[in-house]
């Protein structure tokens, strides 16, 4: 099993995309991308809602346990070798040498996404790495952490440059808001750190983005948030981060009532019809009895070894739909798809996922 790939799971689910949402070309490239990364069966697929907008990216996640780490450093340090963007493979190959050999960073650091953004190219490019950050220290060794960490991933220029404003949004965290996630946006010309924001609502949003000096629209925003709210469980806000907050932010929204949210979307032209039902239709449970594909040899060896009771299945769910408000564009939508290998048995569900 030496040659498995991401591919084996994810190729078992894309049957259950409606072309509304993935185009061939589309399709294509995402199993190209999943043929290159490792066998870890947890992931998202993040989709553009609009009619015109086909391009859909691959995230994959990791966590600090089960040899997760392990996988992760071979697969970086052999995308190290074979790249020419030498620089930021490097950095994050020291980084991710740390969090496999330093029980310290395991503990601090649960899980890490890897976005991969599939424009046209069929080369997989350096990855935007998203970065849980700890929730089980105080906050000034919270703080001296994600120094040591930001340190190794970032230039030293480039961290003196951003540094008091990161610790900005840190220090403006109020209440239960905390900063969950750090974004390193390496595949991208942006210089920009993404800072993701939990625990905020409409009533809470407002001031927390004028602590920051927020320059964007924040009536336009609060407007937004306070309607779509009571279809909401929660949202996280993303802002991007250089030598000050930027004035394009994003929502990450996560629904209580999905068909009903995505009806609002459609209604204001930010989702086509036909991709809220293509969305409405991916959540569901993939097992070896439901599909035609050959099931990844991982995942049964692993079946197994495990009780006669105990079934391998791939869960299938919405994660959240992220708005993004730029102030020299219109509002524009995108939903992430997850995907994870869960094991069922006959009373229940083991959980596997953050998502």
């Amino acid at each position: 099993m030496s040659n498995a790939t991401l591919f084996d799971s994810l190729g078992v689910l894309m049957p259950d995309l409606l072309p509304a949402l993935m185009s061939e070309s589309a399709s294509a490239r995402i199993c190209l991308a999943a043929q290159q990364l490792p066998p870890i069966t947890r992931g998202l697929l993040e989709c553009r809602l609009a009619a015109d907008s086909p391009q859909v990216d691959l995230q994959q996640n990791f966590h600090a346990t089960d040899g997760e780490p392990e996988q992760f450093q071979k697969y970086i340090e052999m995308r190290t070798t074979l790249t020419k963007a030498r620089t930021a493979w490097i950095r994050l190959s020291n980084f991710i040498r740390r969090w496999v050999t330093e029980t310290d960073w395991r503990d601090h650091i649960p899980e890490i996404w890897c976005e991969y953004d599939l424009a046209g190219s069929n080369n997989l490019a350096t990855p935007s790495v998203f970065i849980a950050l700890p929730s089980n220290l105080a906050p000034a060794e919270r703080w001296l952490f994600i120094e040591e960490v930001l340190t190794i991933l970032l230039e030293p220029s480039h961290w003196q440059r951003v540094k008091s404003v990161v610790n900005m949004c840190f220090q403006a965290c109020a209440g239960d808001e905390w900063v969950a996630y750090l974004g390193l946006m390496l595949a991208r010309p942006t210089k920009a750190l993404r800072v993701n924001v939990k625990r905020l609502t409409p009533a809470t949003l407002g001031a927390y983005l004028e602590r920051v000096n927020w320059t964007g629209a924040i009536d336009t925003t609060l407007s937004l948030a306070q309607r779509l709210w009571p279809y909401l469980d929660r949202f996280t806000l993303a802002l991007d981060v250089d030598t000050r907050v930027q004035p394009q932010l994003g929502l990450e929204c996560v629904s209580k009532d999905w068909p009903t949210f995505l009806n609002e979307l459609v209604r204001d032209e930010l989702c086509a019809p036909a991709k809220r039902e293509g969305a409405l239709r991916w959540p569901g449970l993939t097992t070896p009895a439901t599909t035609a594909a050959p099931w990844p040899a991982p995942l049964a060896a692993r079946a197994v070894l495990r009780s006669p009771e105990t079934f391998t299945t791939l869960a299938r769910e919405i994660s959240h739909v992220k708005l993004t408000l730029t102030p020299t564009a219109p509002t524009s939508a995108k939903i992430y798809l997850a995907f994870t290998h869960q094991w069922l048995t006959l009373t229940h569900a083991e959980p596997t996922s953050h998502l």
